[in-house]
């Protein structure tokens, strides 16, 4: 009895952890953002250089400082960013 509670258990965390992560997720950026703005810019970190080869097919990179990578999206392209399941990424205006 004890190890299908268990299962129950950590099945319902593992949901409800899901469900958070999502929720804060899509709360990064909205489609109002979009309405106001043409494109945002972002800032997030990859583990290689390598990494950037697939992205340039998808965001405007600005610039590169270490593992820091300035980029450019709009919204379909930043949509199709976010499914590379990047940290969430942080959001400043360009200097």
């Amino acid at each position: 009895m004890f190890r299908y509670f268990h299962k129950v258990v950590s099945f319902h965390t593992y949901v409800l952890a899901l469900l958070i992560s999502v929720s804060a997720y899509s709360q990064n950026l909205d489609s109002e953002y979009f309405k106001k703005n043409i494109e945002v810019y972002f800032l997030f970190n990859v583990n290689s250089i390598e990494e950037l080869r697939g992205l340039t097919n998808i965001i405007s990179i600005d610039n590169v400082e270490g593992l820091k990578v300035y980029a450019y999206a709009n919204e379909n392209e930043f949509n199709q960013f976010l499914t590379y399941n990047y940290h969430t990424p942080s959001f400043q205006n360009p200097e």
